[in-house]
């Protein structure tokens, strides 16, 4: 669930422009911001063995970084524009900040991260279970 615009501009967020192909965060870095997307396509990716891994595809709206941003931990994804993008960011304190004084958007993000990680140790026990046939 995307935060508001006014909400974002209210905790110090500024507009970013990203061209194609460009970076907005790369695999192995701290994250120092939040992102949103406010128009284009964004694709986070990795690498392994020299092929790329699609981790999904984001546009209009959605939010990326918001768990290693709460972690503190390094991004495990690159973020690349696929289209000429807009994009709110806000610091990681403005966020912190921003999360203190709405915890409705903390309990969207949790329950957002929360589900990711159902349909992820899902997928792995299929997988698991498969080897074991």
């Amino acid at each position: 669930m995307p935060i508001s615009e006014e909400i974002l501009y209210s905790s110090s967020a500024s507009k970013e422009h990203y061209y194609a192909g460009d970076y907005i965060f790369r695999k192995g870095e701290i994250p120092q911001h939040y992102y949103q997307i406010l128009d284009g396509t964004v694709k986070l990716n990795s690498y392994i063995n020299d092929k790329e891994v699609v981790q999904g595809i984001l546009s209009d709206h959605s939010g990326m970084g918001e768990a290693m941003l709460i972690l503190g931990k390094p991004y495990l994804m690159n973020a690349v524009a696929l289209s000429d993008c807009t994009v709110l960011k806000i610091t990681t304190k403005h966020f912190i900040d921003l999360l203190r004084l709405h915890p409705n958007i903390f309990f969207d993000i949790y329950s957002n991260l929360a589900d990711a990680s159902f349909e992820n140790a899902k997928t792995i026990n299929t997988f698991t279970n498969r080897s074991r046939v």
